[in-house]
């Protein structure tokens, strides 16, 4: 028997100095998944909350970082040194400052992979506390260093085929695995009464980037609808924007809801919508909101990017708008409106996609 586990188990450990140790993707579903399919799995976390087994899960806590720098210099160095001990046969790094391990993790014998949540490069541009100049050139510096790192890789996961397709230029083993939500986020079933009332829904953190000036805009536009807003506002001064808004008198604003009261909300609309806007954190991304409606069998109204468009347009469960122009979004609650079997055919189209396609399941 090994000293760390069960014999005759592949030993994998997943490495991160950033996340949370009950990270969604990391452990709920990665470590989880690997556990389900008789793999010995440790997670190596810098949190500074102590070792535990969670979930038959084995957590090695490295101690938390001080400040970013300690953080770039130190964690990962105190995170490849517990990786080194456990002598894993495979090591999941799930930060590109972990890359700085690799070389190290490569030569103990193990197989190294890098999980690509982001475009890291990319993200940086995003990044409003740095310079425009400073921005390109640690874009730049960034990509260089993930393109140097790959000789001591095994293989890339990419979280979309967009990362894929960018690591495939220069390493020869790359898969994408989605972030799709689990199915026991999805407990509740949700059964709309024939003469639903003409609702449209946004469950969400209520910021200008999320879309919701433009909804409300919208809804000047479809008089006869209303919209449930629930969420967390953060920003009083945008808040306060959105009432000085013409559609502000259609909005039953509900403030943060429990998960029990996002049934009835459900129960009560139409669509779902989920416009965010065209940032570099979003483009490429899959928001779980869009398919928590699926799941409640609820039209989407989405954004048109290409990854969400593949979705609704292939699963014919809703439309994709532009979400900077509200008369798209507009055009697209009232054709719901309007024609109630419709909204009850792609209602259903979208909850039977996420129960057997959009899922994580193991």
């Amino acid at each position: 028997m090994s000293e760390l586990g069960v014999a005759h188990r592949i030993r994998v450990a997943h490495l991160t100095s950033v996340h949370v140790r009950h990270d969604t993707r990391i452990f709920w579903k990665q470590c989880r998944s690997l556990h389900a399919a008789n793999y010995e799995v440790h997670l190596i976390v810098a949190d500074g909350k102590g070792d535990e087994v969670y979930h038959d899960i084995h957590i090695h806590d490295v101690g938390k970082s001080h400040s970013f720098l300690d953080r770039v210099r130190n964690s990962v160095r105190r995170v490849a040194a517990k990786a080194c001990e456990l002598r894993a046969q495979v090591f999941h790094l799930h930060d590109p400052e972990l890359l700085q391990a690799a070389p190290r993790l490569a030569k103990s014998g193990g197989q190294v992979l890098f999980d690509s949540h982001e475009d890291f490069p990319v993200q940086l541009l995003g990044k409003a506390y740095l310079p425009g100049a400073t921005k390109k050139l640690a874009s730049a510096l960034a990509a260089w260093y993930e393109r140097r790192s790959c000789r001591y890789l095994s293989a890339i996961i990419s979280a979309t085929e967009t990362i894929a397709h960018k690591f495939q230029k220069f390493h020869p083993r790359v898969v994408t695995v989605r972030n799709y939500p689990l199915l026991a986020e999805f407990e509740f079933q949700v059964s709309r009464p024939a003469s639903a009332e003409p609702l449209v829904t946004y469950v969400g953190d209520i910021t200008r980037i999320r879309g919701v000036l433009e909804m409300v805009q919208a809804l000047a536009l479809a008089p006869t609808v209303r919209m449930n807003l629930a969420g967390r506002c953060p920003h009083p001064k945008f808040f306060a924007e959105l009432e000085s808004q013409p559609g502000w008198s259609q909005v039953n604003w509900l403030g943060f809801i429990t998960r029990a009261e996002i049934e009835t909300v459900f129960a009560r609309s139409v669509a779902g919508l989920v416009t965010l806007h065209p940032t570099i954190s979003y483009v490429d991304a899959l928001p779980v909101k869009m398919f928590e409606y699926m799941a409640a069998g609820l039209p989407v109204i989405a954004s048109n990017f290409p990854i969400l468009r593949e979705i609704v347009e292939t699963e014919n469960c809703g439309y994709c708008v532009d979400p900077v122009n509200p008369g798209e979004i507009a055009t697209a609650i009232r054709a719901l409106q309007s024609d109630p079997d419709l909204v009850r055919q792609m209602g259903a189209r979208g909850q039977l996609a996420v129960r057997h396609k959009y899922n994580w399941s193991f």
